[in-house]
């Protein structure tokens, strides 16, 4: 029988209280150890999906299997984290602390765990599949109290599945605590959101939403350490942190107005979120959120962005604590000096659609717009009326529209080709990690950059909204 969800969260968050006190306290990485073996391998490598110890970025590392077939992988770690396997065709998520000793077996594309915290791995194995199709529905007049319904439905089965859990597997103290977070802050996100989805997809606002409607952020805390490294904490805070003025409930109220004194727009800005979030968040979260913002801002590109950026990042060398945030900063900040207007633009070489091989170099002697997007990305096909604007104006100019899909499905780019009639040059850089969306720092669709005649980058463009300035731009590289 299964107890009520209140008192389930209760016991949770009971229970891990006291390790909380002594996690806050550390900061240095400590070495997880996983080692493992494949059974009757058809590859000799496997790749292991990881966050950094700063809990800012994601790296990806490929091991190559001895000649017994095993492989041994030393992650550092601060605290809990999950950790991607992929291997073939199979797929498995696992979860590694401070000093862990993980064993893990692939056999016929399934994983199995051993070690001293083996059961969160298994438990996570459990977890996925069983809510692997769990999905919200549409929110195509979607009122108020059914999504709220449905949301709160979502939250209980999972915190039910993880008390389950606990009977059945022996969960560390920072796996309960990594879900507990996990699980509220992905509701939060979601409740967040509802109004600017419901408005998106049904083309108005939903006028029944009302003040006590954001009542529910009450129910969880802004600043929670021991939420840093989820990624729905980072954007609810970033959801949280882009508020518009809206209708709310007095005591939500006094705390929205205690942040803003003006409406602040949908639309990503670094400068008010920085500003605002040294107002209202505190403490390690708040050096975690803004060296996570100011990564963010160096890698959207766009000159003016680039040393709006700076500027901020000037800033937080002066008040950051923690070094260990400004380590991968810095980084970011390296890897977009390399594509600074006046910087060669990378070269590289790919299929069109007619599976002929072209190169950026070709087009020397014009000036090339590159457009990075896939026929999934609404954004990109939201685009095309700009972009058809911008060829309009170029007519009879040295200009080459240079589209590189990021599809995997083949099918699907050249269907999209089509159905859109995208014009210019086509080819496809079959996904997301590949050596040209390296190169040019591709995190987010559409992404675009301005090439000269001479192959140097004239600028990345956030956005193409303003099709008078793009075309200025080049006319004046011409």
């Amino acid at each position: 029988m299964r107890k009520p969800y209140g008192r389930l969260l209760m016991a949770i968050l009971m229970a891990s209280s006291a390790w909380l006190a002594v996690e806050s306290a550390q900061s240095q990485p400590s070495v997880a150890v996983i080692t493992g073996e494949i059974r009757d391998p058809t590859s000799r490598e496997i790749t292991f999906g990881y966050e950094s110890p700063s809990a800012l970025e994601s790296s990806e590392q490929r091991l190559v299997l001895d000649s017994l077939d095993r492989f041994v992988f030393e992650l550092p770690v601060v605290r809990g984290i999950p950790v991607w396997g992929h291997y073939e065709r199979g797929r498995s998520i696992f979860f590694v602390e401070p000093g862990d000793s993980l064993h893990i077996v692939v056999e016929e594309g399934a994983y199995s765990f051993s070690g001293p915290n083996a059961d969160n791995s298994r438990f996570i194995a459990e977890l996925g599949p069983r809510f692997r199709s769990s999905r919200l529905g549409g929110y195509k007049d979607l009122e108020v109290e059914d999504f709220k319904r449905q949301v709160e439905q979502w939250r209980r089965e999972r915190f039910e599945f993880l008390a389950e859990g606990r009977e059945k597997y022996t969960l560390s103290p920072r796996y309960i605590d990594y879900a507990t977070a996990n699980f509220n802050y992905e509701w939060a996100e979601l409740m967040m959101a509802y109004p600017t989805n419901y408005r998106v997809v049904n083309g108005h606002e939903n006028g029944d939403i009302t003040p006590e409607y954001y009542d529910f952020l009450q129910e969880i805390p802004l600043v929670d350490e021991k939420a840093i490294g989820t990624g729905s904490y980072r954007w609810f805070l970033g959801l949280f942190l882009d508020w518009e003025d809206r209708n709310l409930s007095e005591a939500i109220q006094t705390q929205v107005d205690s942040i803003y004194t003006t409406p602040v727009g949908r639309t990503w800005n670094l400068a008010k979120r920085y500003d605002i979030a040294k107002q209202q968040l505190e403490g390690r979260v708040l050096y975690w959120f803004l060296a996570g913002e100011l990564i963010a801002g160096f890698k959207r590109g766009g000159s003016e962005a680039f040393a709006l950026t700076y500027r901020r990042w000037e800033d937080f060398q002066q008040i950051n604590p923690h070094p260990e945030y400004n380590e991968p900063v810095q980084a970011a900040l390296d890897e977009a000096l390399k594509l600074q207007p006046g910087q060669p633009a990378p070269a590289f070489t790919l299929d069109d659609l007619d599976g002929q091989p072209v190169s950026l170099g070709q087009f020397k002697g014009q000036v090339v717009l590159l457009d990075f997007w896939s026929s999934w990305c609404k954004p990109c096909i939201s685009d095309l009326p700009n972009l058809r604007k911008i060829k309009k104006k170029t007519v009879g100019w040295p200009v080459v529209f240079f589209n590189i899909s990021l599809d995997v499905d083949e099918a699907a780019w050249r269907k999209a080709v089509d159905k859109h009639e995208i014009e210019g040059v086509h080819v496809r850089a079959d996904g997301w990690s590949t050596e040209v969306t390296e190169s040019y720092q591709v995190s987010v669709l559409p992404a675009y950059y301005l090439v000269d005649s001479q192959g140097l980058i004239l600028d990345r463009l956030y956005s193409i909204g303003d099709t008078d300035e793009i075309v200025a731009t080049i006319e004046k590289s011409l």
